[in-house]
């Protein structure tokens, strides 16, 4: 019997990042891929996403700004959640810096509209752009696909987030992070704080790359593997 990992993925992302995930998982799990939907405010947000789960507990994996919103999901309804998986994302607050910049990008959007991700943009998000340049496209097609609305609608409703760590100590489920070691969107230090409890692993990889899923899916795997 299959085993079934339901899948939040992040800023900007559809179906596409998982993939190559999908093509190196011999069958031996069940996928099922879930978006991040357009809301009025982060509850009615989270609301949409519980709505799609099924009245039982599972293995919920998340990536970026989906790794922030499976770890609130799993603090909210422990009881629906048998094992939580965060990768590229360390859900805390966002510091002042980050909240600037963002703020900057929606000032800029709402003044000169929104013409897709640059190529700039995208190849820092990946380890190596030359080895990579396929996970590149790959993000600026979802990007392409997915628009202005869904961005600015994420942008502006996800930006201010709580500090999960004290929550995340309490509960019992066995819980994983997953991130590159120079990662800049990543707080090593608060998750590196939340790695002396027992049901809670830590996995780093080398190299700067957040879009881990499309860069190491075998690499991946094998921490999924060990997660279930």
């Amino acid at each position: 019997m299959k085993v079934k990992l339901y899948l939040l993925p992040g800023t900007q992302s559809n179906e596409k990042l998982w993939e190559k995930l999908l093509s190196e998982s011999n069958h031996q799990f069940e996928f099922i891929q879930l978006a991040i939907p357009i809301a009025a405010d982060f509850n009615e947000l989270i609301e949409k996403i519980i709505a799609k789960l099924p009245d039982e507990r599972i293995n919920l994996l998340g990536f970026s700004l989906g790794g922030y919103l499976a770890a609130h999901i799993a603090m909210i309804h422990p009881e629906r959640v048998s094992r939580l998986m965060v990768i590229a994302n360390s859900p805390c607050q966002l510091n002042a810096h980050e909240l600037i910049q963002l703020q900057q990008v929606l000032n800029f959007i709402e003044q000169f509209g929104y013409n897709g991700m640059g190529y700039k943009k995208a190849a820092s998000m990946v380890d190596d752009a030359q080895v990579h340049a396929d996970v590149i496209d790959t993000l600026l097609q979802m990007d392409a696909k997915l628009g202005k609305t869904t961005l600015v609608n994420q942008l502006e409703i996800t930006s201010y987030r709580e500090d999960l760590a004290l929550p995340l100590s309490k509960l019992t489920m066995p819980i994983s992070f997953y991130y590159s070691e120079a990662d800049s969107l990543i707080n090593k230090t608060w998750i590196n704080g939340l790695s002396k409890h027992q049901h809670i692993s830590v996995y780093c990889t080398s190299g700067k790359g957040h879009m881990l899923p499309l860069e190491k899916p075998k690499e991946l795997l094998r921490v999924i593997e060990q997660w279930v």
